[in-house]
């Protein structure tokens, strides 16, 4: 083109439609590279159980996993357990959630102790809320359990009667995580009310040794928010919401139940691990699920 012959006020608008042609391609690209919106990290995605991402790739600060292409990026949930605050006529019972191990002679053989997995402060262990009429209760037992292992469980209300009270015996299964549902058959939990727990193992070597751990929970209703906006979640987005909502068991069990249903599921497994962490519980979080106990109930007299 022989720009000499062309007027200037056409050559002035030729440059002018291509520094605006320019602008845009530069803003296109810029709008590309931004990183997703808060809105967009919150939404969950299934993980493709033919391609797990090892949790080394997960980038803490963005709450990102990168995948192995580095060019995809898949959102994890951010867990921070939320502990609610204390009734305010009268404070929070606690109990304790880590055994100790002078009374327990196989207990001495393992670097950890029997420990319950729930909210506390070092050994001592909160109050803990659900909104199941029969929960599920979780345990880390730290050593082999045989077929002469004896176990109890007890829940009792307010006023000492007994709930539940079941004796466990093993088939043998190694060291690791179990859980005691509270049968649906058993009386339901009442809102409102306290009931405190107890897990006791009893000495293979010593019968009149044991060791225990015991703590109190509460179930309480959700609020009509709630109830809605767990309506049309998936279990993970449920266990999320009940973390931040302080209602701890619902939260650890189902999350639990996912991670039994896809033990290869790496994301998962992170999650696992900041919840358990989140409560100071970082020993137990890396230890294996085992399938325990065959139950036998006991009389409530």
């Amino acid at each position: 083109m022989d720009w000499i012959k062309l007027p200037r006020q056409l050559i002035v608008l030729t440059l002018a439609l291509s520094a605006a042609l320019i602008s845009n391609m530069c803003h296109s690209t810029q709008l590309q590279a931004q990183p997703a919106k808060d809105d967009d990290r919150n939404k969950i995605q299934t993980v493709n159980q033919d391609h797990f991402v090892p949790t080394s790739t997960l980038n803490t600060r963005s709450g990102f996993y990168l995948s192995h292409n580095s060019k995809s990026v898949v959102p994890t949930l951010r867990f921070r357990f939320v502990p609610p605050l204390p009734p305010p006529d009268q404070g929070s019972p606690t109990g304790r959630r880590k055994g100790g191990a002078s009374r327990c002679p196989e207990c001495k053989d393992s670097n950890l102790s029997l420990t319950a997995l729930v909210p506390g402060i070092n050994s001592k262990s909160s109050l803990a809320f659900t909104v199941a009429s029969h929960p599920t209760f979780w345990f880390y037992v730290p050593y082999a359990l045989t077929p002469s292992s004896s176990f109890e469980f007890v829940l009792q209300d307010e006023q000492d009667n007994y709930i539940y009270k079941t004796t466990f015996t093993s088939p043998g299964t190694p060291a690791g995580i179990v859980s005691i549902p509270l049968p649906t058959k058993e009386t339901s939990l009442e809102i409102g009310k306290q009931y405190h727990w107890t897990f006791v193992i009893h000495s293979n070597r010593q019968p009149s040794s044991y060791v225990a751990v015991d703590g109190f929970v509460q179930r309480v209703a959700p609020t009509l928010k709630l109830t809605k906006q767990l309506k049309n979640m998936t279990p993970r987005e449920r266990t999320v919401l009940y973390a931040a909502n302080g209602i701890w068991h619902d939260a650890l069990t189902t999350l639990a139940s996912l991670l039994s249903a896809y033990p290869r599921d790496t994301m998962l497994t992170a999650e696992w691990v900041g919840l358990l962490q989140s409560v100071g519980l970082d020993n137990i979080a890396t230890q294996p699920f085992v399938q325990c106990c065959i139950g036998k109930q006991a009389s409530n007299d």
